[in-house]
């Protein structure tokens, strides 16, 4: 146990690191069933973003990161391939997400996409800055875009 709390404290340690810098707001964190311990935070919303870590698999889950987007959607569809788009040699190595070293995968039930970023290498710390910055190209690149109408309709950003 002392190896997953080590691991719990990097996580929590990264996460705190970004609140402190101003880039998250309202963060807390609080243990979860079966071990898992779960964070709030607000990021590029004022919805809070809740993620939660488990040390046995050092994954790391936004559940129900993405409302009103069903499974058979075209937003579920482009957000799935942006995600795959962030593996690929031709992103920049700081914003990449290496496949050696960590995974993402999405899945949606009941029309709420759930993202999930497990190492692949154990470095939990390379995982929970790539979820982080994975997360910001979502809202503020991915969503931004054309998805605007949609970031209006449930994340309360104003029409322009």
């Amino acid at each position: 146990m002392v190896g997953a709390q080590r691991t719990v404290d990097d996580v929590e340690r990264s996460l705190r690191r970004y609140a402190d810098r101003g880039v998250f707001r309202s963060f807390s964190t609080a243990g979860a069933r079966g071990g898992k311990r779960k964070f709030s935070f607000a990021y590029v919303s004022a919805r809070r973003i809740e993620l939660v870590f488990d040390p046995r698999t050092g994954s790391l889950t936004f559940p129900r990161l993405l409302p009103n987007a069903p499974a058979d959607s075209r937003i579920y569809r482009d957000l799935k391939a942006f995600i795959r788009s962030r593996t690929l040699p031709e992103v920049p190595d700081h914003r990449r997400i290496h496949p050696a070293r960590a995974t993402v995968k999405c899945s949606n039930r009941k029309g709420y996409v759930t993202l999930k970023v497990v190492p692949t290498d154990g470095d939990v710390a390379y995982a929970c800055r790539s979820a982080v910055k994975l997360i910001g190209e979502v809202f503020l690149g991915f969503l931004s875009g054309p998805y605007a109408e949609y970031m209006v309709a449930n994340f309360d950003r104003p029409e322009e």
